[in-house]
C-alpha cells in the first residue's frame, strides 16, 4: 500500500510536469503567433 502510494505521487509529478511543459509550448506558439501577426498583418492591410 505505502509502495503504491508512493509510485502513484510519481506518476501524479510526471503528470504535473508535462502539463508544465504543454502550458510554457501553449504561451511559446501564442508569442510566435503574436509576433507573426504583429509584424505581418499590417503589410498585408497597406496591400
Amino acid at each position: 500500500m505505502k509502495g503504491k502510494w508512493k509510485w502513484n505521487l510519481k506518476k501524479g509529478k510526471r503528470i504535473c510536469r508535462l502539463c508544465y511543459v504543454l502550458r510554457w509550448l501553449i504561451v511559446g506558439l501564442v508569442v510566435v503567433v503574436g509576433v507573426f501577426t504583429y509584424q505581418y498583418f499590417p503589410v498585408g492591410f497597406k496591400l
